[in-house]
């Protein structure tokens, strides 16, 4: 089985480097500037309009029978597009594991989108796609990316603090593809995410996990899995995932108190932290690629992921050295390092 990789930042670095042994041949998918296309094994770069036409290129390109796994969001608005525009979805020797077509549509559909999570008794914080409703927002507020219109993507989220903020914030070209959305006070709610691989509709490994200092900027620097899990919670995502018959990798970032939890975001792909789950599962290469159905944990618990090189940033700009008590050893210190040094040879490859 081979196996293909579209989006090349630090999540395809991280999978190439969780799979590379278990499939025959690894295609690399991705703009020329992200740093793992300069690991150069059946590198296909997008070049330009490339990213409008990626089912065309990965048709026409892959004839073995390959899993494909997409590693951003991005890249996955790109796909859903061309699907719909051209009518056209991978060939059959393509096993596509992530979001399909139905999933995505309730997914990205504002008016229906909390109704859907409702029915499976998940909640989702308010928000407000229009800047007419600003009249009903109490400050501070979420601006955060809506998941479509990527040619306008600028951050992931942003805390929006006075109202004069967010009347500036309005005014910028890229606001149409962002919503507003309630904010939840740190002192009040603590950030977790259950992370989980499924294959049509049944979880074969998962993991929930403390975020330690994601919210509300979106961007995971360490998380530490949690002994106590809130079952009923996990009962819902499990009947949301089979009544999809949901494929592949899947993240539910929530915030929680003693009375309440708060779907605040899902990432229907391999989500940041996702090495973990090497982590945790003996064979967890065996279960991405589908050699094996049949999950094996390590004994042991409590483990912790990290992303260094944000870490190293965090610690230079915010002065957050709190995070360092959690930090652990282990091969994310390393895949922190390797990505690292395909960063730098990707720009000095650029200079020359």
């Amino acid at each position: 089985m081979d196996l293909a990789i579209i989006g090349m930042n630090s999540i395809g670095i991280d999978l190439y480097l969780t799979l590379k042994k278990k499939c025959s041949r690894v295609y690399l998918i991705g703009k020329e500037d992200e740093p793992g296309m300069a690991i150069n094994q059946h590198a296909i770069t997008l070049r330009k309009n490339d990213v409008n036409n990626i089912i065309s290129i990965v048709n026409e390109n892959i004839k073995s029978r390959c899993i494909l796994y997409f590693t951003n969001d991005i890249y996955t608005d790109l796909i859903m597009e061309e699907h719909i525009r051209e009518n056209i979805w991978f060939n059959e020797n393509i096993i596509y594991y992530g979001i399909d077509y139905a999933f995505y549509s309730k997914m990205r559909k504002k008016e229906s989108y909390h109704g859907f999570l409702e029915k499976y008794g998940l909640n989702t914080p308010a928000s407000y796609d229009s800047p007419s409703l600003a009249g009903e927002l109490e400050f501070p507020i979420i601006c955060k990316y809506n998941g479509i219109g990527n040619e306008n993507y600028k951050y992931k989220n942003k805390l929006i603090m006075t109202r004069a903020e967010f009347e500036k914030e309005i005014t910028q070209d890229h606001i149409s593809a962002y919503i507003f959305q309630k904010y939840y006070p740190k002192e009040d709610y603590s950030q977790y995410s259950y992370g989980c691989f499924v294959n049509g509709g049944e979880i074969l490994a998962d993991i929930y996990v403390r975020q330690v200092g994601q919210y509300p900027k979106g961007v995971s620097t360490l998380v530490i899995e949690e002994k106590e899990r809130p079952d009923d919670f996990i009962i819902s995502v499990g009947n949301l995932l089979r009544a999809e018959a949901y494929s592949g990798f899947i993240e539910f970032e929530i915030l929680r108190n003693e009375d309440n939890i708060v779907v605040i975001d899902i990432n229907p792909r391999p989500w940041g932290w996702f090495y973990i789950l090497n982590f945790k599962y003996r064979n967890f290469p065996e279960l991405a690629s589908m050699t094996s159905l049949i999950p094996v944990e390590f004994k042991k618990t409590g483990i912790v992921w990290v992303n260094y090189n944000r870490m190293a940033a965090q610690l230079v700009t915010e002065r957050s050295f709190g995070i360092v008590k959690h930090i652990r050893i282990n091969q994310s210190l390393f895949n922190s390092l390797y990505f690292a040094g395909l960063f730098l040879k990707r720009r000095l490859a650029a200079r020359l």
